[in-house]
Formats: structure tokens, C-alpha cells, sequence
């Protein structure tokens, strides 16, 4: 597995992070379609024919779909994606706070991005690419998909640093 480490200055949209950026785009395969489940307000630019779809629960951000991630299975069909970036809140205290998720009590953080990762095996083709930021670099379980680098971003001392997992599916599970 590749592993990358730099510094930069932490951003509240992720991918406003110029080197951040840089790391991710040089796993988004050409003429693909990729979906962005947790998009937030960032837009990527135009790559050879790329196509991207965006999902945020925010009914405020202007994107293709506005529902909780796992629930994109409903949206396409299975193995539809060459590529999915998934950048989740890192934290429950995130999700509730950004998501205003402590108003509805049945709304569980850990069981949802389980459910995500099952809907991401769904949506990604084989030989797919999935890339995942967090605080944690478990991605999809190692039946489904390898683990091909690992990027780090440091953004100091009194912040965590942003963990950017890329996962190649296996053209058929095991």
C-alpha cells in the first residue's frame, strides 16, 4: 500500500484542501462516473469526461439527491459507480451537530455508516475505486475491496489529522 503524508491548513469543506485534493484526484479514474454521497457545498471540476453525482442530507445544498447516504441504493442501480468518494462526518458529535440529528433520537451514527459501506459495495463496480476521509482508515471490509494507499493530513497539533483510505473492489468477491 502507497502512503502519503503532508500538512496544510484544515478547511470546513474538505476538499477546499489543495493538497488533500490532489491526492484524492489522482485516484478518480478517466471517463467515469463517481458519486459523492456526502457532498457538502464542494463542487469537483471537469476531468476527461468525468461525470459526478452529489448526495447531502442538507436539503440547502444544491445537489442531484438529498437523502441519508446508505439510501442512494434506491436512487441506481447496482454497480453503477467507477469511483465513490465518501467524506462522512468523522464523528457522532459531528453528525448530530452539522445534521441537527440530536432533534431525531432514532437516527444511530455507527449503524448508519455501516449501512453506507453495504450500499457502497452495492454501488461501485468491480475494479472500482473507493476513497474514504475520516479519522479512521477501516473502509470496506478487506472481502470486498484492497487496500491500495493511504493518505495523511496533518492540520496541526491541536486538530486530528484527516485519514483519506483508497480501495480498489475486486472484480468479483471472494
Amino acid at each position: 500500500m502507497k502512503m502519503e503524508y503532508w500538512f496544510e491548513m484544515g478547511n470546513k469543506w474538505t476538499f477546499k484542501q489543495p493538497k488533500l485534493l490532489k491526492f484524492i484526484l489522482k485516484y478518480i479514474p478517466h471517463n467515469s462516473k463517481v458519486l459523492i454521497p456526502f457532498a457538502g457545498k464542494y463542487r469537483f471540476g471537469t476531468i476527461d469526461n468525468t461525470k459526478y453525482f452529489y448526495n447531502d442530507i442538507n436539503p440547502e445544498i444544491k445537489t442531484d439527491h438529498h437523502t441519508e447516504a446508505y439510501k442512494l441504493i434506491w436512487f441506481y442501480e447496482k454497480e453503477s459507480f467507477d469511483c465513490i468518494i465518501a467524506d462522512p462526518p468523522y464523528t457522532h458529535n459531528q453528525t448530530y451537530i452539522n445534521y441537527n440529528f440530536h432533534k431525531n433520537k432514532n437516527i444511530r451514527p455507527r449503524k448508519t455508516i455501516k449501512r453506507w459501506r453495504n450500499a457502497a459495495n452495492y454501488l461501485l463496480k468491480p475494479g472500482g475505486i473507493y476513497i474514504e476521509l475520516g479519522y479512521n482508515s477501516t473502509g470496506l471490509i478487506k472481502k470486498i475491496a484492497e487496500k491500495i494507499a493511504l493518505g495523511i493530513c496533518c492540520l496541526g497539533g491541536s486538530h486530528n489529522d484527516i485519514l483519506i483510505l483508497v480501495q480498489k473492489k475486486y472484480k468479483s468477491t471472494i
